[in-house]
């Protein structure tokens, strides 16, 4: 499979920062690890100016590494304040994947009854003061960090709701010409909401029917409900971007709650060869962590 692997930032959060390896070095550092390119929050750009942004492209170029920028957008909201404010977020961060040569973003359709993209939101408006920035660090974390088990037990009990689909729907086709002008493509990740299960998303990716809008399949965000390997099939044949989600691993060096050999063998039946984004969660060290996950992309690879 012709695959480059990606490294989530948010994965190395707080190792780069006690390395003190700033935003413009991690190309750079990511490619001597051995990753070929960096999977990038919209909240880690947040309070980056337009000429910061022009200069982590910069980076990238030099030292050949890819980007994949994450957008958290809550895409349900019919086009009141709310929802207008949610599209032009959207609309800004294309504006900085065009700048930083990232032809792929991810998104997420929001939908749930508490929207963690608003929350998001709110974390990303905070401006740069220490308390602030404190704030938006404790924020982050615990969003991290209790993410899984929100999704793993709110995800089961979700009621389908045609109207936010529909919403969505209207919202993404909105989008799309924007997108397209920049040659930007859109993947939706299974995450929360209305894109928590494989037919949802799947619905909305058809209904919006362009070549521009795809799916990014998270091995690990699927609701506990339902067979995560049949839904990860499901998804693949329509994947612009693919997230390994890992926590922990055993002395094999295998992932203890995926199988990441049958994973990536759902990808190689339909011709995948694209990007997976390496993407840890767990504690201990991040580095290594996040090397023994590269190293297990690859054997599988």
């Amino acid at each position: 499979m012709n695959v480059r692997i990606y490294l989530a930032l948010v994965s190395l959060q707080s190792a780069l920062a006690k390395k003190s390896i700033s935003l413009l070095t991690t190309p750079a550092y990511l490619r001597q690890l051995g990753f070929s390119g960096l999977e990038i929050l919209d909240r880690q750009l947040a309070h980056c100016s337009l000429k910061e942004v022009e200069m982590l492209q910069v980076q990238c170029e030099r030292h050949n590494c890819g980007v994949i920028l994450d957008v958290s957008c809550d895409l349900t909201y019919p086009l009141t304040a709310a929802g207008r404010a949610e599209i032009e977020h959207l609309k800004s961060m294309i504006d900085k994947a065009v700048l930083l040569g990232c032809a792929t973003v991810r998104i997420t359709l929001g939908g749930q009854t508490v929207s963690i993209q608003r929350l998001a939101r709110r974390v990303r408006s905070h401006k740069t003061s220490t308390r602030n920035s404190l704030k938006s660090f404790l924020a982050s974390a615990i969003m991290r960090r209790s993410g899984y088990l929100f999704r793993a037990f709110f995800s089961n009990f979700l009621p389908f709701n045609q109207a936010k689909v529909n919403q969505a729907i209207a919202n993404l086709k909105g989008v799309v010409p924007y997108a397209q002008r920049y040659g930007v493509s859109l993947a939706i990740e299974n995450h929360w909401g209305i894109s928590s299960r494989p037919e949802w998303i799947l619905q909305v990716v058809e209904a919006v029917d362009s070549d521009r809008v795809g799916t990014c399949p998270d091995f690990a965000n699927f609701p506990t409900s339902i067979d995560r390997y049949a839904a990860l099939a499901a998804l693949a044949p329509r994947a612009l971007h693919v997230q390994a989600k890992c926590w922990h691993f055993q002395v094999n060096g295998e992932e203890s709650r995926i199988d990441f050999r049958r994973c990536i063998q759902i990808l190689r039946q339909v011709g995948y060869e694209r990007t997976i984004a390496i993407e840890y969660e767990g504690g201990g060290d991040e580095f290594k962590a996040c090397l023994q996950a590269l190293q297990l992309v690859q054997r599988n690879l």
